[in-house]
């Protein structure tokens, strides 16, 4: 039998009914206009609802365990406040963004030792691995390919970390024959001089020496 990972925790005490596999695509909902006189009808969009995640689940409570106890640590872990990362050990390859249904009751579903978390995707879509990507020095920009392998269109996001001093950042993008550029700060030519935006100039503790 298999387990989960939700909002970076397991608990190995709960295990998945052997057999169960997440559902392959979201639920869509297809949007048609129908024509009197016209066979059939139009198809005008389609639309991609919430994805409900009911997972099958036992519990195997350890001898000895307060069973209060365990309904606090379960609730503790599964109710969260915003959505949260949920992997399933089929595929680790794959993360859910999901919340618990409000539905939920913890003291049934320690009582009976088994039952159905009913997950909520409300960002419907299976987000992919994450992934290290290495940039070169081309002149005096660093440049990279990320190719996008999913189905679905998805903007990336950047964590920089500056390691010298510098008065701006370029971010730009080629999508298809367009090019994106974004710029954090200011370049400064070869006459003005960088100062810090906050620098430490006196410093005194104001004690004074007895003598």
């Amino acid at each position: 039998m298999s387990s989960f990972t939700f909002d970076n925790q397991r608990k190995e005490y709960i295990q998945i009914e052997k057999g169960w596999s997440p559902p392959t695509w979201a639920p869509l909902k297809r949007n048609f206009f129908k024509t009197p006189g016209y066979p059939g009808a139009r198809l005008l969009g389609t639309e991609t609802d919430p994805r409900p995640l009911p997972v099958p689940v036992g519990i195997i409570v350890p001898d000895g365990t307060d069973l209060e106890t365990l309904k606090e640590e379960i609730a503790s872990w599964l109710i969260t406040e915003q959505a949260a990362e949920l992997t399933f050990d089929t595929k680790l390859d794959r993360t859910y963004i999901a919340v618990i249904d409000e539905d939920f009751n913890v003291d049934d579903f320690v009582s009976l030792g088994k039952g159905t978390l009913k997950f909520i995707c409300s960002m419907p879509y299976k987000l992919g691995p994450r992934r290290k990507i290495d940039f070169k020095l081309q002149g005096s920009r660093l440049i990279t390919n990320i190719w996008n392998n999913g189905s679905k269109y998805s903007d990336p996001k950047f964590t920089i970390h500056v390691e010298n001093p510098s008065t701006f950042i370029d971010i730009s993008r080629k999508k298809e024959e367009e090019i994106q550029h974004f710029r954090m700060g200011y370049p400064v030519s070869v006459e003005e001089r960088t100062v810090e935006k906050e620098q430490l100039v006196m410093h005194d503790e104001m004690k004074t020496q007895e003598l």
